[in-house]
């Protein structure tokens, strides 16, 4: 699991990701899980090592679950959408994700629910489909998700988390979870699905 450079991971996923939502996912026993990237990540080799594991998930963040709304989800994934500038038939990361400071990591990856982003459409409205379980998501029903405890506070242009109603609060850093997981299950097997569409 070793990184590409942020935009073709974000644009066509990362199995890095994909990893650690699987582990939020079995941990917290929500329905959806998001994560982030710090601005620079190791990535993991085949056999792996604590330090693989921090250099990977540099930040001290416990997990929390938030009720949200299909709608909130919504919003949430238009947020991340605006992570890309499409102009003449090239895509590139927005500026307002490198000024005033690169950050990468305000720009979310998520499993369980199959989204698509169409970038010709104006910020806003990029996103054309979410799909959970196969269903359509509904506005107003209600869906557990599991983010860090960073992004739950509303940080990151994010603020809609801080006022949804948290269902837990896990007191154990993601860098912990991901160690006693690989000790868990010795060869893991990763969750390779693209729940990301991009169109452009």
């Amino acid at each position: 699991m070793l990184p590409h450079d942020h935009l073709t991971m974000a644009l066509n996923g990362s199995l890095i990701t994909n990893f650690l939502n699987q582990i939020q996912l079995e941990v917290s026993g929500a329905d959806i899980s998001c994560t982030s990237l710090a601005n620079k990540v190791m990535g993991l080799p085949k056999e792996v090592t604590l330090r693989n594991i921090v250099s990977t998930y540099i930040y001290p963040n416990t997990l929390v679950v938030k009720e949200v709304t299909g709608k909130q989800i919504k919003i949430a994934l238009e947020r991340s959408a605006e992570y890309f500038h499409l102009e003449d038939g090239l895509i590139t990361i927005s500026s307002t994700f490198m000024k005033p400071k690169v950050a990468h990591y305000n720009y979310d990856y998520y499993s369980g629910i199959d989204y698509r982003i169409n970038l010709t459409k104006p910020i806003g409205s990029r996103v054309e489909s979410i799909l959970f379980m196969g269903e359509p998501i509904k506005d107003n029903h209600k869906y557990s998700l599991v983010m860090n405890n960073y992004r739950a506070s509303g940080t990151g242009g994010y603020n809609f988390y801080k006022d949804c109603p948290t269902l837990k609060d896990i007191q154990v850093t993601t860098t912990d979870m991901v160690t006693d997981y690989i000790r868990k299950y010795k060869e893991v097997k990763i969750d390779s699905h693209d729940y990301l569409t991009v169109i452009y």
